[in-house]
């Protein structure tokens, strides 16, 4: 009889031992013994496909991803039965961010082991990071049923359910599991944990009552005091109002300024409803003003405190006198913040004139006789008059006045030359009155007298980038960095996002395209990274006991993409490859974008820092410095291949298909955003994915309505380029527009009709419903263009009605697209009468202001805050 052969994907004893330590030295990321072992055994056995994929993967980890992949599907091949193989070709996968992948394998592997734990723990982490709800609860629950003794399988199984929405059967097993757990015998802090989780899944359930009893019961085991009295203040709220009142007073007195404690204690009050009759809104006023005295009184250093008192519904003349107090107390102090506690009251505006005529009383009685009114026994210091000035020239900023603020604004920069308060509000009423120039040089001049603000750093960046002048803004924020450091990478690492997007549309401004999309690309990277960051906690919060933070974490992970910066750069990101695919010339490097590095502009920093700042540096600093030259230098920074971003503008092939990439996350996460779906509603048409249009127009309908300018001109666009397309497209397409348009243009209606409807109803209305109906007279019906352009002769152009001065800079671009250039000069007229400020609308047009190298010094000779003068 012939000896039986060996199978070659088994190993012997010797070789089987030493597999086992190549997989410890992989774990253990001793990645040189792990191949020395992996080489000792294929030099016996060169076919076994664990061996063979065990050493791809090691080799993969060391950085020779291609041929280690190449051995790991070289060993699957030898070996396909193996679980091994196929759960190592998954964690190559998952090391290459191929979750979908990775899981293909995982599951393929279980197939061959199905109570592998291993897997299974790896398969479930893949499930919740893509969010696999139900594959999740199914892996957790095989977990589950194969270690019913432990406690991570318990949590596991629970959060899984919880995830997937199934709050009964979670609540019971959380129930049963805190049944069998013994019961430390002083307060910890992971049972302390499980109990406060359990208590979450009932008020999430909405079982306040049971969840409340249970807070009792089990008060003294948690550890978290503040968490207990918070969630007895929610719960009381569903429950018991009138205790709820007492409880959220108990919560002020830990803290009055949190904000959350107030609605919660206005809620318990039913502050927040809108009573039926009169007699009840009097009675609500009167109680709400008892209340909130009583808090004042109890709480006098409290702002918040009185800011929601006079935000709250209260009696006309109760207002006043609560508003008068307010005033004097604080602009005697000389608090800054005056004007922004008291904005919120702004959204009333039947008191808006009463707040005027109390504030102009008061610079009546300060230039006459340096007090406020009826309080002439004592003489207020000449910094209160700095202030009053100051909130005269914020308030009629905020009704869109801004020559008035201007006024007063200038008269507190000549009361008090050095206040950094007064320029920076300054720099804002110009910005707000559309003279950006000024508003940056302004700010910039703020900066400069306290060059140790970063604050005051910061705000002046912004602005200067908002001017165009991106090299002496880079300069300007390098300031606070450390010298010889690259300034845009330090804040791209940094994750500096607001001035990564301020920096791109500057750049999109200036035509410099390359530049615009490396920064855009690295913010959008930022996101990517927040979703990668997660992976690791998917395993470690379980382990920890740290659930309810954990499930906050994924909720927060779940709306990162309708974070303002990513949506930001989301637009100006779609707005570049669009204007690439309506003009490819623009992959080509602009002529100002020079050859040498980003980083040529951190070199202007120190040019652009003063000499005083420079020479504050101590004596033990300097030694410092001299001692730390004979150590090793640092690891030199990695070189950017692609500094300029051109490489990355070159390769951009399909435009239109990544800009729908971007808007797939920003529709399904930022849907209340309108630009969201003008712009989306653009790329949609071009790519001629008609359906996505249509839905693009319902979505911004959804969050304004059908008569916004925007969403009229899209609409009327949309069935102007759909109609002559219709016997060419599919007939479900065509059913679809068929029932949308039925809806949205009324019945026997041409297109021209609706826009003339438009024009007669809404046109008059604001620049920008002009504009539309312009738009879409002259795409529907030229003859009637001239009835559009005559609503620009008669629409209101006044700030004091929220006319947005980008809205008529617009209006004049597309006046002068359409070759109505009288037009466009009339309204050029118009808007400098009304908006004299904006130096969009002046004539002659102003040269740019020149872009300098670095900041210039000021010539003030106003020593710097905290310096002696010489």
């Amino acid at each position: 009889m012939a000896a039986r052969e060996r199978d070659p994907q088994k190993l012997p004893a010797r070789e089987d031992a030493l597999f086992k330590s190549l997989c410890k030295h992989y774990e253990a990321k001793a990645y040189k013994k792990a191949l020395k072992a992996a080489d000792q055994i294929l030099e016996g056995f060169p076919t076994h496909g664990e061996t063979l994929a065990m050493k791809g993967l090691v080799l993969s980890c060391d950085g020779k991803k291609t041929e280690g992949l190449e051995l790991i599907k070289l060993g699957l091949k030898n070996n396909m039965s193996s679980h091994v193989s196929w759960h190592v070709y998954g964690l190559y996968h998952r090391a290459e961010h191929n979750y979908a992948d990775a899981i293909k394998c995982y599951q393929n592997a279980l197939k061959h082991d199905k109570d592998n734990l291993t897997i299974l723990r790896d398969l479930s982490l893949l499930q919740i990071h893509l969010r696999d709800r139900d594959g999740f609860v199914e892996t957790r629950q095989h977990l589950f049923q194969l270690r019913p003794t432990h406690l991570n399988n318990w949590i596991g199984y629970v959060v899984a359910l919880h995830l997937q929405g199934s709050l009964p059967l979670a609540i019971q097993s959380m129930e049963r599991y805190l049944e069998i757990l013994n019961k430390p015998e002083k307060p910890d802090y992971e049972y302390s944990e499980q109990l406060l989780y359990y208590i979450m899944l009932m008020e999430e359930a909405g079982m306040e009552g049971q969840a409340l009893d249970y807070l009792e019961k089990m008060e003294m085991q948690i550890v978290d005091k503040l968490d207990i009295q918070q969630i007895r203040g929610r719960l009381l709220l569903k429950v018991n109002k009138a205790k709820a009142r007492d409880q959220y007073q108990k919560l002020l007195e830990i803290n009055p300024e949190n904000k959350d404690y107030h609605n919660g204690l206005m809620a318990a009050y039913d502050f927040t409803s809108t009573p039926s009759t009169e007699e009840e809104k009097h009675q609500q006023m009167a109680s709400f003003d008892e209340v909130y005295t009583a808090i004042e009184k109890k709480f006098p250093s409290s702002h918040l405190c009185k800011q929601l008192h006079l935000t709250g519904p209260l009696e006309l003349t109760r207002f006043m006198v609560l508003l008068d107090a307010f005033f004097r107390n604080l602009l005697r102090r000389g608090t800054p913040t005056l004007f922004t506690l008291i904005k919120p009251v702004y959204r009333d505006a039947s008191k808006i004139p009463h707040i005027e005529e109390l504030l102009m009383s008061y610079v009546k009685s300060f230039e006459s006789s340096h007090t406020f009114p009826n309080d002439s026994g004592t003489i207020d210091t000449p910094v209160t008059m700095l202030w009053l000035y100051l909130l005269v020239a914020q308030h009629y900023s905020c009704l869109g006045q801004q020559e008035n603020a201007l006024s007063f604004v200038d008269r507190a920069i000549q009361h008090t030359p050095t206040s950094i308060d007064a320029r920076a509000c300054k720099a804002r009423i110009l910005r707000r009155a559309g003279n950006i120039q000024e508003a940056a040089d302004v700010y910039d001049g703020a900066r400069r007298l306290d060059y140790a603000d970063r604050y005051l750093n910061t705000r002046a960046t912004k602005y200067l980038l908002r001017a165009d002048r991106s090299t002496i803004a880079i300069a300007t924020i390098a300031l606070f960095l450390k010298e010889g450091e690259n300034t845009l990478a330090t804040l791209t690492d940094m994750q500096c996002m607001w001035f990564e997007n301020e920096l791109s549309k500057c750049y999109v401004r200036l035509g410099q395209n390359s530049r615009a999309l490396k920064n855009l690309v690295a913010t959008m990277k930022h996101f990517d990274d927040y979703i990668e960051d997660q992976f690791d906690f998917h395993y470690y919060c379980f382990r920890k006991m740290t659930v309810r933070a954990y499930l906050g974490l994924m909720r927060f992970v779940d709306s990162v993409y309708k974070n303002k910066f990513y949506v930001d750069a989301g637009l100006t990101l779609v707005k570049i490859y669009l204007a690439i695919h309506k003009n490819p010339a623009l992959k080509t490097p602009s002529p100002a974008i020079s050859t040498t590095t980003s980083s040529s502009a951190t070199t202007a920093s120190d040019k652009a820092t003063p000499a005083k700042v420079k020479s504050k540096k101590s004596e033990p600093e300097k030694k410092d410095a001299s001692k730390k030259k004979g150590k090793t230098p640092s690891k030199p920074a990695v070189v950017d291949p692609d500094p300029e971003g051109i490489t990355l503008l070159s390769g951009v092939t399909a435009p239109l298909g990544e800009a729908m990439k971007i808007l797939n996350n920003l529709n399904s996460f930022s849907a209340n955003v309108l630009d969201v779906h003008t712009v989306g509603f653009e790329v949609f048409m071009l790519a001629e994915k008609y359906l996505m249009a249509l839905r693009a127009i319902n979505q911004a309908a959804a969050v304004t309505s059908y008569s916004h300018p925007a969403v009229h001109k899209m609409a009327m666009e949309f069935f102007h380029t759909v109609d002559p397309k219709m016997s060419t497209l599919p007939p479900q397409v065509t059913q679809v527009i068929e029932t949308q348009r039925a809806l949205i243009i009324p019945a026997n209606t041409t297109l021209p009709q609706v826009n003339a409807t438009f024009i007669a109803n809404a046109g008059h209305n604001s620049v920008a419903h002009a504009t539309s109906a312009l738009q879409c007279a002259f795409l529907l019906d030229p003859p009637s263009v001239t009835t559009a352009v005559a609503l620009f002769d008669s629409v209101s152009l006044k700030q004091s009605d929220y006319t947005s001065i980008k809205d008529c800079i617009e209006a004049v671009e597309v006046l002068k697209s359409l070759q109505l250039t009288e037009a466009a000069e009339k309204l050029m007229t118009r808007c400098n009468t009304l908006m004299p400020l904006a130096t969009s609308f002046q004539r002659p047009i102003q040269p740019p202001v020149p872009v300098a190298a670095v900041a210039p010094e000021p010539t003030s000779t106003t020593p710097v805050v905290g310096e002696k003068s010489s």
